[in-house]
This record gives C-alpha cells, sequence and structure tokens, in this order.
C-alpha cells in the first residue's frame, strides 16, 4: 500500500527486471480485497477495515510488482492459447 506514492523511489527494481504497475486486473483486484479482508479478519487490524471501507479511495493506492520475465510467459501463453482459439 503506497498511499503517499513514495514506494517506487524505495523499490529495488532488480535492474529492470521487476516493473510497477496500478492493482486495475479484476482478478488481481479481487485476490488483494480478500487478502486484506483475511488480514483484518485474523489480526482486528484497524488499518486493514479502514483500508476496506474506503475501497474505492484506497484501491489506486496498491503497487504491482510484476516480473518483466513473468509478463512475458503470461504473454506467449495468452498467445498460444489465441492462436489455439
Amino acid at each position: 500500500w503506497d498511499p503517499n506514492k513514495e514506494f517506487q523511489a524505495h523499490c529495488n527494481r532488480n535492474h529492470g527486471l521487476t516493473e510497477l504497475e496500478p492493482v486495475t486486473d479484476e482478478i488481481d483486484v479481487a485476490e488483494l480485497r480478500d487478502l486484506i479482508q483475511t488480514h483484518q479478519t485474523y489480526t482486528s487490524s484497524d488499518r486493514a477495515a479502514d483500508i476496506l471501507r474506503r475501497w474505492d479511495e484506497t484501491l489506486p493506492q496498491f503497487v504491482k510488482v510484476v516480473s518483466v520475465e513473468y509478463r512475458k510467459v503470461l504473454a506467449s501463453k495468452a498467445l498460444g492459447e489465441a492462436v489455439k482459439a
């Protein structure tokens, strides 16, 4: 969670091996919300409860760290599936 937009300046990007992006994919959004909800349930975290309460405001403050190689594998897999269809 990066409400002050400081993560990029402090993140080790592994010399271009990872990229940062907003959490926008529907599946990623659902998984993130579920993880925060589970954390809140087990810990009674006030911060997690606040994040969930203000979800529309806080969701854009999350940053997804993606491996460049992983992204290539996903793109290749999607291309293979498109060719089969």
